[in-house]
């Protein structure tokens, strides 16, 4: 295939202004970030035990973990290498499977973001000030704090923390991608500084839970005993002594997911990526693979110290029977580390661990989304002023803006539409990563000499590895859409979730017929670009 500088102006220009600067930790940490294992087993171990009685969390943990990386995580390490450029999974579906495949999977995915930098905010509001300030009111006997913590979850909170989030990472990212790696890398060492921490809390005082739970509900005055916890729901209905199921442990599969499934951030800033083959795969596969393992070490460790049983019993008294339970904040992994320590400093580390793994979502999203939409401008499929990038910075300064922007629209939409709060994107996710499997199992063979130069190029019994893989990720995803789609406790089937992540994926559609349409009449051959692989 012919580059841009060889063939001409068929795309934006011959260069993206952008720097080849991130390197294998960087994107390590970008996409480990991405999978944020603070907020997901902050309700990993109250939500699948009462869900899915019966079911092991640590194999789902392994089965789903091993089935992601490799499998999806390691055809995206090879995309993101044949085709090392931003928005490198758009690049290769549209160059493999066609355009408007590449608009569907990767617009419907920038439109979902901007939903998501909304929801960053609101966790920050619900989850990770509330039970964090309850346990240092509680602690240093400060009535004002745990008022403050009833009280801080509300629209007006949720409002002022996604401007001032949105400001000041703006100006953050215009200043540069390098600035914006040094920030995320110490919010993350913070972030998992906290979960080590965590770790280290299990190991010296769990043999005490039982002791420190019934101390603290007693002096706060809320909540139940260890022991009463599971006597209520025992009484109330609920058995939490079922055998060991099978099919209740791979149903736990999509709360892993949600921990280990979203790795593929450094595809996105593909063309500022160091030594792309490599290092795309140690910050995909590898990554993917430690970050389960994390969690795997702290479900042994959970279900040891502080009894699957009584998890199983809070998750539902708190979600299910909330008056009986009298909790009044999310007694989340972090609240019982926060219990079990009784000690200030490891509280405020626990508490600025989950609040950095909260909003870390919003910069990195800011990164994602402008790459995406500067790859689609260099195909001329978006208004020029999208790909513009500061010759000082060397970052696109508009589309960053304009990303901003749409940020505080989606959270005007989450706080003042109701039923905006309870959409689920994991629909178009997983459709997403179905196209991406599709390409994968076509690219050896629809581009033969860049598969063999840019890949291992491998083959098992004479089929491409790759193409193994595409199918293995249909598979891996294929069983993840079916619970997605049919078991309403993940709440990604209602209609109206159903309904939007649909009309997301038709817009992009309609949206690159209609751009291309719009370009034709302009003269611009857009047909030309996707037969070429962009400049960097």
């Amino acid at each position: 295939m012919a580059t841009a500088t060889e063939t001409g102006g068929m795309f934006l220009r011959k260069a993206t202004g952008l720097v080849r600067e991130v390197s294998t930790l960087d994107a390590i940490v970008l996409n480990s970030a991405g999978m944020n294992v603070g907020v997901g087993v902050g309700l990993l171990f109250i939500w699948a035990p009462y869900l899915l009685t019966g079911g092991s969390i640590l194999l789902a943990v392994l089965f789903c973990t091993l089935g992601i990386a490799l499998t999806t995580a390691y055809n995206y390490a090879v995309a993101a290498g044949a085709f090392p450029r931003s928005g490198a999974d758009y690049v290769f579906s549209s160059r493999v499977l066609g355009p408007v495949w590449g608009f569907m999977m990767s617009g419907s995915q920038v439109l979902w973001n901007f939903f998501w930098m909304a929801f960053n905010a609101w966790a920050v509001a619900n989850f990770a000030l509330p039970g964090t300030l309850t346990a240092l009111g509680q602690l240093t006997n400060n009535p004002g704090l745990i008022d403050l913590a009833g009280r801080i979850a509300t629209p007006a909170t949720v409002v002022i923390i996604a401007i001032v989030l949105q400001i000041l990472f703006t100006l953050l990212h215009i200043m540069g991608i390098k600035a914006y790696f040094i920030y995320l890398k110490i919010a993350f060492g913070i972030a998992i500084l906290s979960i080590f921490v965590g770790i280290l809390v299990l190991i010296f005082r769990g043999s005490n839970f039982v002791e420190s739970w019934n101390g603290f509900v007693s002096s706060a005055g809320m909540g139940l005993s260890y022991d009463k916890v599971i006597e209520t729901a025992v009484a109330d209905g609920f058995n939490p002594d079922q055998p060991f199921s099978l099919s209740k442990t791979l149903a736990m599969m999509p709360l892993v997911f949600w921990i280990v499934g979203f790795f593929n951030g450094s595809p996105q800033i593909g063309g500022e990526v160091k030594r792309a083959r490599s290092t795309q795969f140690i910050a995909q596969v590898v990554a993917v693979m430690i970050n389960g393992a994390i969690v795997a070490l702290l479900a042994i460790m959970v279900n040891a110290l502080i009894g699957g049983k009584f998890l199983a019993c809070l998750g539902y008294l708190f979600y299910a029977k909330p008056d009986l339970l009298n909790m009044g904040v999310t007694p989340d992994f972090n609240f019982m580390i926060s219990v079990l320590s009784r000690s200030a400093p490891v509280i405020g580390l626990m508490g600025l661990g989950y609040l950095f793994w909260a909003i870390n979502g919003t910069p990195n999203i800011i990164a994602l989304v402008t790459r995406s939409l500067l790859a689609y401008s260099f195909d001329r499929m978006a208004p020029e002023w999208v790909g513009d990038v500061s010759e000082k910075y060397h970052t696109p300064v508009k589309a960053i803006i304009f990303t901003a922007v749409m940020g505080l629209v989606a959270v005007a939409v989450i706080v003042f539409v109701k039923q905006a709060s309870l959409l689920s994107s994991m629909m178009a996710q997983m459709f997403t990563y179905l196209v991406m499997a599709v390409a994968a199992i076509l690219f050896p063979y629809k581009f033969p000499k860049l598969w063999e130069s840019s890949t291992s190029a491998r083959k098992v019994f004479g089929i491409p590895l790759l193409t193994i893989t595409g199918v293995g990720s249909l598979l891996v995803i294929g069983l993840m859409s079916y619970y997605f789609g049919f078991y309403s406790m993940f709440g990604a089937n209602t209609p109206l979730s159903l309904t939007v992540v649909a009309i997301s994926i038709i817009l992009c559609a309609i949206y690159y017929y209609a751009f291309r349409a719009y370009q034709k009449g302009k003269g611009i051959d857009v047909d030309l670009a996707y037969k070429e692989i962009p400049p960097e």
